[in-house]
Formats: structure tokens, C-alpha cells, sequence
């Protein structure tokens, strides 16, 4: 399942920490600005790890992107106004219709493996045994 607005505020995201990895990395250039310079580069590596993550971990992230955003709106402006409208998206996206609408989506995925699962038991790859216990598996996902 993707949700478009998850899928912007990760490219804001992302691109939030790239414009920040460059602007520490050119306060680096003087003495003074190495003292920020350096965290904004962390911030920003640490950020760009959001870009592979799944759309449940990007919201969990939410505070570590405030947190960051804040930081990078005192320091490189448009890297921490990147990073707060991501923050934001990824809230409105964390609500009861996006999670009715992944538990939708989880159910589907779970009869599709229990019909499988079936079909494997029906060509002898998996015994009685095995299929059972692989079907409780399954249906305790919803408990």
C-alpha cells in the first residue's frame, strides 16, 4: 500500500537532509562554523535513512524529523522548513483511516497467505502438522 502523502513527505524528507548535508558541509569551511556544521551533517545522514524506510517506520520517526527540522530552521532555514512540512504530513497520514485502511490491506495479505498455504498442503509440500500450525500463526496477526 502507498500512501501519496506519506511518499512527499519522505522526498521532502529526503531532501531536507540533503540541502542540510550541504550546508554543513559548507559551514564547515570556517572555523567558527564547523561547531555547526558538523551536527547539521549528522542530523542530515541521519535523516536520509528515512528514505528506504517503510511507511509505518516513517511515522514513528516523526519526532527524531521534528526534533532535526527544528535544528536545521535555526541553521540552514529551508533544510528545517523541509523537514516540519514532512513532520506534518506524516502526522495527518498517521489517523484512524490510514490505519483501518493498512489493517484492510494486512487482512488481504493474510488471506492470500492462508489460501497459499492451502494450496501447499493440498500438493503434499506441507504437512497437516505444518499447515496448521502455519494458519495459527497467520490468524493470531489479528488478536
Amino acid at each position: 500500500m502507498r500512501n501519496p502523502s506519506l511518499q512527499t513527505a519522505k522526498i521532502l524528507s529526503y531532501v531536507g537532509a540533503i540541502w542540510s548535508i550541504v550546508v554543513g558541509a559548507l559551514l564547515t569551511l570556517s572555523l567558527i562554523g564547523a561547531v555547526v556544521g558538523v551536527p547539521i551533517i549528522i542530523g542530515g545522514a541521519l535523516l536520509l535513512k528515512f528514505r528506504n524506510a517503510t511507511e509505518e517506520q516513517f511515522i514513528e520517526q516523526r519526532n527524531t524529523m521534528l526534533g532535526w527540522g527544528i535544528f536545521f530552521l535555526i541553521f540552514t532555514v529551508v533544510g528545517g522548513v523541509l523537514e516540519l512540512v514532512a513532520y506534518v504530513m506524516a502526522g495527518s497520514a498517521d489517523t484512524e483511516e490510514f490505519r483501518a485502511e493498512h489493517q484492510k490491506a494486512q487482512s488481504a495479505d493474510d488471506f492470500d497467505d492462508l489460501e497459499r498455504a492451502a494450496e501447499m498442503k493440498e500438493k503434499g509440500v506441507l504437512s497437516e502438522t505444518e499447515y496448521e500450525s502455519l494458519k495459527e500463526r497467520i490468524l493470531r496477526r489479528h488478536e
